[in-house]
């Protein structure tokens, strides 16, 4: 069990409105973290993280970046097996839109994180 973040913000929600998260929605959030850290971006640790740097670049190859978000699904804890994943970019934008639905060991989860 962990603290629910802000759907929008990310953030940790301040005041009386501190909730808790767990099972499938806390995996969810555990995918949605893991895609929304870059790579070299927590001073911890800085091997966690996605390159989305170089995926923001009007130059970039889809299929080692949908590779990449495989990856980091396919390996956050909790998850076991990928259903579905769907990548659209926006290079105007230098957004990248990533829809995906995974099982769980505590169920069914479907998400989109905006990159």
């Amino acid at each position: 069990m962990n603290l629910m973040l802000d759907p929008l913000t990310h953030d940790i929600m301040p005041g009386s409105q501190i909730t808790r998260v767990s099972g499938a929605q806390y995996v969810a959030q555990l995918v949605k973290c893991r895609l929304l850290t870059f790579l070299g971006e927590w001073e911890l640790d800085r091997n966690i993280g996605a390159p989305w740097y170089g995926v923001l670049e009007r130059h970039y190859d889809i299929s080692a970046t949908r590779l990449a978000v495989k990856n980091i699904i396919e390996t956050t804890s909790g998850v076991l097996v990928l259903d579905s994943l769907d990548l659209q970019a926006d290079n105007r934008a230098r957004q990248l839109s990533i829809q995906f639905t995974a099982k769980t060991i505590h169920g069914g989860i479907s998400e989109v994180v905006k990159i």
